[in-house]
């Protein structure tokens, strides 16, 4: 029996991109179910979700309030292990997450308990994107280096989860609703002993629209990521490896 696969995407006003990815997602090789969380989209793509959730191989989730893309991970986590999947694969919607590297992330014997897509390995890319983003990104991964004595790329959104191997619902719980998430449950899972390996992806600039991280708000989050690694850093150094 082949092993069950959910693709959980989150969206928030894409709709230059998610057609685009959604249908490219139907048209792949890979057999695979799709869960798309919407937070209250206003630019219409919520109508187009909508009409393609007839398929029953997309469900859409759709949410009055902006609750966050960390929110949107954790819904997406409870609901792939709910109905039973044994993977979750979690991408963008804006375009940067390109469908062709799916295949790469089940090329492995699935022994890790999350494979996450790093934009940093050798073989991965950054495709066309600005040079300040750039520039940010490569020190964000500098500072979760340092935090965690490992070159994993923390704040990657592209990731599998091995839900046949792992239990995630302590994750639904405990970390951040918004881009926290991302390093804050790489920290935990390190610590905790799970079993996280990576491929090298490539990454495009995004598609159509902006992003949703204004220029205030990604100063503001890449202070509390040194503030939260730095307190990572010193328990690790601090105290053994906890496991569960």
């Amino acid at each position: 029996m082949c092993p069950s696969l959910l693709i959980g995407i989150p969206t928030l006003n894409e709709s230059g991109n998610i057609e685009r990815l959604v249908n490219s997602l139907l048209c792949t090789e890979i057999n695979h179910d799709m869960l798309i969380v919407d937070d209250c989209s206003s630019d219409g793509s919520e109508v187009f979700l909508r009409s393609m959730a007839e398929d029953r191989k997309l469900t859409l989730i759709s949410r009055s309030l902006r609750s966050g893309v960390g929110s949107a991970h954790k819904q997406m986590i409870d609901y792939a292990q709910i109905q039973q999947y044994d993977f979750l694969l979690t991408m963008d919607a804006d375009g940067t997450h390109r469908v062709e590297d799916i295949s790469k992330f089940f090329q492995s014997e699935f022994q890790f308990d999350i494979l996450i897509g790093s934009r940093f390995m050798s073989g991965a890319e950054l495709i066309g994107w600005h040079k300040l983003r750039e520039l940010t990104t490569k020190i964000a991964h500098f500072i979760n280096g340092i935090a965690t004595g490992q070159k994993i790329d923390c704040t990657s959104g592209f990731r599998l989860y091995n839900l046949r191997k792992r239990d995630f619902s302590v994750f639904i719980g405990k970390f951040a609703d918004d881009y926290r998430f991302f390093y804050q449950s790489t920290y935990w899972s390190i610590r905790n002993g799970y079993r996280i390996e990576q491929i090298p992806v490539s990454l495009r600039e995004r598609g159509e629209g902006k992003s949703k991280m204004g220029v205030r708000y990604g100063w503001k989050l890449s202070l509390q990521m040194t503030v939260d690694s730095l307190l990572f850093f010193c328990k690790r150094i601090s105290r053994p490896r906890r496991y569960l």
